[in-house]
């Protein structure tokens, strides 16, 4: 039962629309298969461990110290915006099955890592789901449970897409990708803006 619970929590967590996601899209449309999929690996660990992360409470360390989650939101805004502004001014290089060749595998890691810690957003969202959950789970072995649901449906989630997308990715034309690329860094470029403008609207009330 807390298996399935964290399964359908995971499934929440992973699917809405976010830079992880656009990220994922980008490598497996972008990359042979074999490395799309070692890439994906990584996003996949990087959020099971903000999972985790968020499950044993780093959101109670950011409601206590609202400055601290200013800076956070601040910061991360601001990485995102950079984030966002490479994804645009890199849209017109996209070349199908040829990108990954100039991209060492470093950077794919690092890349997996930085679009899910580097947003704020999503530890604030994430320590709410499932922080939330932890308070009503009875014992340690139902955390386990629970987390093994929510770790494995980030898996499904996120293999499945890759591989989904990888299978599509010959039918995909050059022109495609460059507007699929240019929509994604606005939006994330969107998404900083917005992050910047709630810390500095939460910063204006602790005055």
């Amino acid at each position: 039962m807390f298996f399935i619970q964290g399964l359908i929590i995971g499934f929440s967590w992973s699917a809405p629309i976010g830079m992880q996601n656009i990220y994922m899209f980008n490598n497996a449309v972008s990359n042979p298969r074999w490395r799309a999929l070692a890439a994906n690996f990584f996003v996949w660990l990087a959020d099971v461990l903000l999972s985790l992360t968020a499950f044993f409470g780093i959101g109670l360390i950011m409601a206590k110290y609202q400055l601290l989650k200013v800076l956070i939101m601040l910061l991360g805004g601001m990485l995102v915006i950079w984030i966002g502004f490479l994804i645009v001014r890199s849209a017109r290089e996209v070349d199908l099955g040829t990108q990954a060749v100039s991209k060492p595998m470093t950077k794919l890691i690092s890349g997996a890592f930085m679009v899910t810690w580097a947003n704020p957003q999503a530890i604030i969202d994430g320590t709410m789901m499932l922080g939330a959950s932890k308070a009503v789970l009875p014992n340690v072995m139902s955390e386990f449970y629970f987390m093994l649901g929510v770790a494995m449906a980030s898996a499904i989630w996120n293999f499945s897409m890759t591989m989904l997308l990888s299978n599509a990715r010959a039918k995909l034309s050059s022109r495609f990708m460059f507007r699929v690329n240019l929509i994604s860094g606005l939006v994330i470029l969107a998404y900083g803006i917005r992050l910047i403008i709630k810390g500095l609207l939460i910063s204006l009330k602790m005055v």
